[in-house]
């Protein structure tokens, strides 16, 4: 089958988990005999066409003010609006893509993050007869800020601002022949919207590339090595992290990932002696310092990529329930729950982990992670996608 796989941002890009995901899905897509073209941006001016890694990558000019992806630096209130005005249906981005596709001739074209595209793409491929299936991998078509957080808590997902941003919307999401979910709760919050069709909604989970081949798990000692990975900024919950480590100084605690400046420095005097910032780091290089991850995110993850990073690694994980980590921190089983809010919660599934069979909890993770490899993940999406064909 030809597939096109259409995502805001693709390697060598990598601002979050979504283009790692695609990318992943890419893969296994191939590896299952698939034809597999990418459609995605950059901050070229022209259209360029990578045909590497046996995937056919066109990267397409944004048509927009500015390049938003992974900036650190703080735009104007009005600036933002004039590009999310933009983005609300970019023609320009919908006459690149009918050129593109033009080309490379799909049998299904597969969105998922569409910022900078906009929900043209939809419009774009339905026109042209290639049906189109949609996985929803934040929260972009319920808000501008594709986190539902802001203020230090979570936004009302049918707030007004939100019901606005979802209206322009919701006539476009008819033209998507099948719609997938990263978790249950994303699917949900997506169908309580008016977005898509419930009887052609799935869920499907994020594939993880496998452990690096010199991959060798940390030692387990008296003392475990609690670690925390991924962007620093604060939604992830990282202060609650490191308030823990001021009330467990016997145990080390390891920080990975990086952010805006002047938030990590202010993390960086916050900790004490038994923190450690290591920076950006390999899954593989990281996994292999520490026992245990914490996730203790504030907002609701759509799902929580990092801990299926972990159960490949045998890590298990302690990890706020919010959101799509509900679906995949199988309390008891792959590691526990606790409440991100309240640092004595985090603490006390700290003691669970000390209290229970540490070996069974990652022979748990590394069983429950076969679930997840690219090969089984990608098998699904074939489904859908000769489902949305035979549909279309």
């Amino acid at each position: 089958m030809r597939i096109s796989l259409l995502n805001n941002l693709y390697a060598p890009y990598h601002v979050g988990g979504a283009e790692k995901s695609v990318e992943s899905l890419a893969h296994g897509l191939v590896q299952l005999g698939h034809e597999v073209s990418v459609l995605t941006l950059h901050e070229g001016l022209s259209i360029e066409v990578d045909s590497g890694s046996g995937i056919k990558v066109i990267r397409i000019p944004l048509r927009n003010s500015y390049w938003p992806f992974g900036a650190k630096k703080v735009r104007a209130s009005w600036r933002k609006a004039i590009w999310h005005a933009r983005d609300f249906f970019n023609l320009g981005a919908r006459k690149d893509l009918v050129h593109a596709l033009g080309e490379v001739r799909p049998e299904v074209v597969h969105t998922n993050n569409v910022s900078g595209f906009s929900v043209s793409a939809w419009d774009a491929a339905s026109r042209m007869g290639i049906p189109v299936v949609h996985t929803a991998r934040d929260y972009h078509l319920l808000h501008p800020n594709s986190t539902l957080f802001g203020d230090g808590k979570s936004k009302e997902e049918l707030a007004f601002d939100s019901r606005l941003w979802v209206a322009g919307k919701r006539p476009f999401s008819r033209k998507v022949a099948h719609f997938v979910a990263i978790s249950e709760y994303v699917k949900e919050i997506h169908l309580r919207a008016g977005l898509f069709e419930r009887d052609s909604a799935s869920v499907i989970y994020n594939s993880v590339s496998a452990p690096d081949a010199d991959y060798c798990p940390a030692l387990l000692e008296d003392q475990k090595v609690y670690g925390f990975i991924g962007r620093l900024d604060p939604s992830k919950g990282i202060e609650k992290f490191i308030e823990a480590a001021k009330l467990r100084p016997d145990l080390r605690w390891v920080i990975a990932g990086d952010g805006r400046s002047d938030y990590v420095d202010s993390l960086r005097r916050s900790a004490p002696s038994n923190v450690e910032f290591i920076g950006k780091a390999r899954p593989s290089s990281f996994f292999a310092q520490i026992n245990v991850l914490v996730i203790p995110s504030l907002w609701a993850e759509p799902l929580g990529r990092v801990a299926i990073e972990a159960y490949m690694h045998g890590v298990p994980v302690v990890s706020s329930g919010l959101g799509g980590l509900g679906d995949i921190v199988k309390d008891g089983c792959t590691g526990f729950l606790f409440d991100p809010f309240s640092v004595e919660s985090l603490l006390g599934a700290v003691e669970k982990i000390d209290a229970s069979d540490f070996n069974g909890l990652a022979s748990n993770c590394r069983i429950y992670s076969n679930e997840f490899t690219e090969r089984a993940v990608a098998t699904q999406y074939v489904d859908v996608y000769q489902k949305a064909r035979a549909k279309f």
